[in-house]
């Protein structure tokens, strides 16, 4: 490098040094300004953050203990004192992490477990209500299927069959096998079409449970497929 190409380089250093001191020096309240809102709102996301990650940790602490409590009253004689008060701290337990969970698993688990509980006492209307509501909230979990099981032995427990029948049909049109309750809501379908005197429809739904379910080299010789085989016979 000659020394007019050198003067030039030091020149232009020179300047573009002069020019960020003269900038940081206008500018410098401004930029501590933006540094500060910066780190206040890191602090704030860090905040909320932590706050959400405790509150989600709770909400599954409290599942595990509601689940816990579940098992525990289903043990109890359904006409003692210690049932009846058991059934009332468990409700409440259930109601406060629905409202602190909405919309994420826990929440849903313990509207599933409120309605399990009443479907014990077979207190099938109020059960189906719950049920009902949980279809639409949970239709892309595991939950899905399993509310729109219990709704339809729901309802067909409180004497509706032809909403029983739609919520079994349901299951399949919305699931197909991808479901580990599908073969049960298939031979339900079969017997509520018996039920009805429907014996071609109750066939048909006989037959797709067999050649859905009765495939052993694939394992799905399951046994609502062999029920529905020897109905086909029967019939």
């Amino acid at each position: 490098m000659d020394k007019k190409e050198n003067k030039t380089t030091t020149d232009f250093s020179e300047k573009t040094v002069k020019s960020t001191e003269k900038f940081l020096t206008k500018y410098y309240k401004l930029l501590i300004g933006i540094v500060a809102v910066i780190i206040v709102g890191l602090i704030v996301l860090a905040i909320v953050l932590n706050v959400i990650s405790n509150k989600k940790e709770a909400n599954y602490y409290a599942l595990d203990n509601l689940t816990t409590a579940y098992s525990d009253i289903t043990a109890l004689d359904v006409t003692s004192t210690e049932y009846t008060d058991a059934v009332a701290t468990f409700n409440s337990d259930a109601d406060a992490l629905i409202a602190s969970a909405k919309k994420s698993y826990p929440g849903y688990k313990a509207q599933y477990l409120k309605a399990a509980l009443l479907a014990d006492d077979e207190k099938w209307a109020d059960a189906l209500v719950i049920y009902t509501d949980l279809i639409a909230q949970t239709k892309d979990i595991y939950l899905g299927p399993l509310a729109m099981l219990n709704a339809a032995v729901c309802a067909e427990n409180a004497g509706d069959a032809d909403k029983a029948l739609a919520l079994y049909n349901q299951i399949w049109d919305d699931y197909g096998n991808t479901t580990a309750v599908a073969p049960k809501a298939l031979f339900n379908t079969g017997r509520l079409y018996e039920s009805k005197n429907q014996i071609d429809l109750a066939k048909a739904a006989y037959q797709q449970l067999v050649d859905e379910f009765q495939n052993p080299e694939k394992g799905t010789d399951t046994e609502y497929a062999k029920l529905a085989k020897n109905r086909l016979a029967a019939l």
